[in-house]
C-alpha cells in the first residue's frame, strides 16, 4: 500500500534537480522521525519522505544518468535504514543517515552544474541547471 495512501493526503513529489535537493535539505532538519503534518495534508514519516525522493529521483533519472542514479538511490536506501536504526537520535545514525542524504544532495548539484555549463535549458527555458 502507498503511504500516502494509508495516511492521507496527497503525496510531495520534487519533480526537478532543485526542488529535490531543497526537499533533502529539509529532510535533514527533520529526521529521523518527521513528525508532522504538511500542507499537502500527509503525515510526514519515514515511508512517505523516502517514497517522495523515490518518485522525484525517477523523475530526474534520465538527467542524473544510469550511473548515478543506482547511487542515489542506494544512498537513499541507506539513509532511511540508518534513520530507522536510530528514532531517537541518540546513537549517531541519524547524522550518518543526515551525510548520506547529503552525498545525494552533492550528486545532484554535480549533474546541475554539468547541465548549467552544457547551457542545457530547464523546462521554463531558462539556464538553471534543472
Amino acid at each position: 500500500m502507498e503511504p500516502q495512501r494509508k495516511e492521507g493526503g496527497r503525496l510531495y513529489v520534487p519533480e526537478q534537480l532543485s526542488e529535490i535537493q531543497d526537499f533533502l535539505m529539509c529532510m535533514m532538519a527533520a529526521a529521523p522521525r518527521f513528525a508532522e503534518v504538511t500542507s499537502y495534508g500527509y503525515h510526514r514519516s519515514v515511508d512517505n519522505e523516502f517514497r517522495s525522493i523515490q518518485l522525484g529521483l525517477a523523475a530526474v533519472a534520465d538527467k542524473v544518468g544510469e550511473e548515478r542514479y543506482r547511487t542515489v538511490l542506494a544512498d537513499a536506501d541507506e539513509a532511511k535504514s540508518l534513520f530507522l536504526a536510530d528514532p531517537d537520535d541518540t546513537n549517531g545514525k541519524t547524522a550518518e543517515g543526515c551525510d548520506k542524504l547529503m552525498a545525494i544532495y552533492d550528486i545532484l548539484e554535480e549533474v546541475r552544474g554539468e547541465r548549467y555549463h552544457a547551457g542545457i535549458l530547464d523546462f521554463e527555458g531558462l539556464l538553471t541547471g534543472d
